[in-house]
């Protein structure tokens, strides 16, 4: 601390204070003052405690691991803007690097349009593909999914009561297939190499129904489910799916089903995290983690809220609440676990929506207010 002394040198013994070019002001008065030359020069002690302090802090702060932001790694895709109120219904990903939109469209007389969509994925150039629904003689059947590679689109119309159809027609027209079903249609889990999928019931009490593309008779898939699941992948006959470990939040048991074996394995997902969706990559190796991590809005927020100063965190799309979105990676297992990025929830439903693997397993597209963006998996 040799600097402080080589600026001034104070000497008390003359009474004065001075410096290199000669007295400067009276000792005493200085010492006096509340406001004095004493008062704001800190002490050699305290500044040799104070300097590694801050500078372990700053230290710290620069090797502190951060949360990696999913839009600063991600790319969008250019040229192309989702039309405004527009809502995204459906994504697939093709193997010429394509994406095909299923759009919720406009209102026409009493009907909706339910456009598809199209896009470039390199350039953003968009082609209009028509409309998604399937004409039918009573009523026209409205898209329930599509294939991840966008081949393929599945209907449903009525239920177990009227008769209950499952209708696949390829994206070219050239193909049809339709099943008469003992229920109507649940929530779809696609095998990644797109021959087959499972319906599963969105109410307990109904069989999960396994099909296949080639139009064979749809068998009952049997497996046993707790109360609280969440439908993981399907792949070759093996059903996974997650059920919560105790009664903490956020811990998850992954469960394998193939006929009557089942395999339990712990899954490290972070602390408190909730499923939104899980998808098995196209070379069936690796798992698409879509996860939300609930964040309680504190007093201090909700004032900076009201104030403006501060983007609101409110219910999104899935009904989560607010919290963080995040995209994560992992070994099928669940092994190996690894984040991709993340971004917080705001104030409106078009939040990160429709996650997708792109067909060459290297990237992942997702919706993200009115664009679409890729990012890498690795």
């Amino acid at each position: 601390m040799d600097w402080i002394d080589s600026v001034t040198r104070l000497d008390f013994s003359a009474g004065t204070l001075k410096d290199s070019k000669g007295i400067v002001a009276d000792s005493g008065a200085i010492a006096s003052s509340p406001s004095g030359f004493r008062r704001w020069i800190p002490h050699r002690r305290v500044l040799r405690l104070i300097l590694p302090v801050a500078c372990a802090i700053a230290g710290a702060w620069l090797v502190w691991p951060r949360p990696r932001l999913l839009l600063e790694r991600a790319i969008r895709v250019p040229n192309y803007q989702i039309p405004p109120n527009e809502v995204v219904l459906h994504c697939a990903t093709t193997d010429d690097d394509k994406a095909i939109l299923g759009l919720l469209g406009r209102l026409v007389g009493s009907t909706l349009t339910h456009p598809l969509v199209e896009v470039d994925l390199e350039t953003g150039r968009a082609r209009n593909l028509g409309s998604s629904v399937l004409p039918d003689r009573a009523w026209g059947m409205t898209l329930s999914a599509l294939s991840p590679d966008g081949k393929w689109r599945l209907y449903h119309q009525g239920s177990a009561r009227v008769g209950a159809k499952h209708v696949l027609v390829s994206s070219d027209g050239h193909h049809k297939r339709v099943w008469e079903a003992i229920r109507g249609g649940g929530r779809i889990l696609w095998q990644p190499d797109c021959a087959g999928w499972l319906d599963i019931p969105r109410y307990g009490g109904s069989p999960t129904l396994d099909f296949n593309i080639d139009g064979g008779q749809f068998r009952k898939f049997p497996h046993s489910t707790g109360p609280y699941y969440e439908p993981l992948w399907y792949w070759k006959g093996t059903f996974a799916f997650a059920e919560p470990s105790g009664t903490q939040i956020g811990r998850w048991v992954q469960i394998e089903q193939n006929g009557a074996t089942t395999r339990r394995r712990s899954i490290e997902l972070p602390e408190n995290a909730l499923i939104v969706s899980a998808q098995l990559s196209p070379t069936a190796d690796r798992v698409l983690w879509w996860l939300f991590v609930p964040r309680t809005t504190n007093l201090v927020e909700q004032v900076l809220n009201k104030l403006g100063l501060m983007r609101s965190r409110v219910t999104v799309g899935h009904g989560y609440g607010p919290g963080d979105e995040s995209l994560w990676v992992s070994r099928r297992d669940g092994s190996e676990l690894r984040e991709i990025g993340r971004v917080t929830s705001r104030e409106h439903l078009d939040d990160v929506v429709r996650v997708t693997w792109a067909r060459n397993g290297k990237h992942i597209a997702f919706i993200y207010e009115d664009g679409i963006y890729t990012v890498e998996s690795d």
